[in-house]
């Protein structure tokens, strides 16, 4: 760690300092006995077709992304109250939390809304954490948005569902249309207020099963495909997206799960914002999530066409410092781990800082020896 933290801060010297944020906090209990499987494929799907696809199609628009993604051994109370205590917004802000993982409802329950269990056992009842609570603490960060979803049960019951929706595996680059991007940014940007879910009302179970991108929990594939096909249609809303969802789950289950949803949203104008310039502001590093966003933060501005390409090339050869000489660049398609292309550094910056439909870099793993990069790969987001 003592490493990363040196190319960290190398690279603090040529951020990019934006005061509009989109926050995600995931928590995905991938470790579990019962549904852990199920929560791997379920991250890795989130993640691909959702978090990254609306981080591109905000990136468009001035946005940074901070992504704090807890899974494994990771998910538990401690760094859930943490995370959520830590944050910090400003007002044109975005904040998600979104957790996949066991969830339970106690009897004398003052609300709808389930208890996340964090990768707890029962005998560890005490350290439950209530979705209710992280929503109310999320809203009094002053953040335009503040979107809390809970994918757990609502009682102690557990259940499998055979049925999903289906949608094709991409494994080659994505590539987001006009009335997408449109869709997304309107979707985020032109509302304002809060927003929490649970995928199953009080005393119902949340259920998993199979879906052409494998096994995982039935509310999340169901999500992907709406939110897919409501964003290819350009009619994206916050309403229209749960209720469908509400109703694509009631029906497959049987009525055995119901997603129930409170929404204290309202339109307003769309959220002008532009990227500032870059700053020496130092940064804090605490962990590996830390590192893939300031990572982020510099493809952000090397692919960034607002930004004069004389910049984009000279951010691009200071980034290309901490890595190796030989550094080598995986691109990965946008489902799975299939890689669809490989460059060396040098080419891979050369390329992205001269791109005008680049919207989006992500990085999803790296290696290092010393002091620098040898490995880095990532997914490319384009415009259509």
């Amino acid at each position: 760690m003592k490493r990363l933290i040196i190319f960290c801060i190398i690279l603090s010297c040529i951020l990019t300092v934006n005061a509009q944020t989109i926050h995600w906090l995931t928590f995905i209990d991938t470790t579990d006995k019962n549904v852990g499987a199920l929560d791997v494929t379920g991250r890795e799907v989130l993640y691909s077709r959702f978090i990254n696809v609306i981080n591109a199609a905000l990136a468009e628009k001035g946005y940074n992304s901070d992504v704090q993604d807890f899974y494994g051994n990771r998910t538990n109370p401690e760094n859930c109250k943490l995370a959520i205590e830590n944050l910090t917004c400003r007002p044109n802000d975005i904040i998600v939390f979104y957790y996949i993982g066991h969830g339970t409802h106690a009897m004398g329950e003052n609300n709808n809304y389930p208890q996340m269990l964090l990768g707890c056992d029962w005998d560890e009842e005490h350290k439950f954490i209530p979705l209710a609570w992280v929503h109310d603490e999320l809203k009094k960060k002053g953040s335009r948005l503040a979107i809390t979803i809970g994918m757990c049960c609502n009682t102690i019951q557990g259940a499998t569902a055979k049925k999903a929706p289906t949608f094709s595996v991409n494994y080659g680059n994505t590539y987001i249309s006009p009335t997408e991007l449109n869709a997304i940014q309107n979707l985020f940007l032109s509302n304002k207020g809060d927003f929490i879910l649970s995928s199953a009302s009080v005393n119902q179970s949340s259920v998993g099963g199979s879906t052409p991108l494998g096994d995982m929990d039935l509310f999340t594939a169901v999500l992907i495909g709406q939110f897919e096909k409501n964003a290819i249609e350009g009619n994206l809303s916050w309403s229209s997206l749960f209720n469908n969802v509400k109703n694509i789950v009631h029906n497959v289950t049987n009525g055995s799960q119901t997603p129930i949803f409170e929404s204290n949203i309202s339109p307003v104008q769309m959220a002008e914002v532009r990227r500032e310039k870059p700053d020496n502001s130092t940064l804090d590093v605490k962990d590996a999530n830390s590192v893939g966003n300031v990572l982020t933060q510099c493809t952000d501005f090397i692919i960034d066409k607002n930004q004069a390409i004389e910049k984009r090339i000279e951010v691009s050869e200071k980034l290309k410092k901490i890595f190796s000489p030989d550094a080598e660049v995986k691109i990965l398609g946008q489902d799975g781990n299939i890689v669809v292309d490989k460059e060396n550094i040098n080419d891979f910056l050369g390329r992205i800082s001269s791109s005008r439909i680049l919207l989006k870099v992500v990085p999803t793993a790296y290696s290092y020896k010393g002091n620098y990069i040898t490995l880095l790969k990532v997914k490319e987001y384009y415009k259509e």
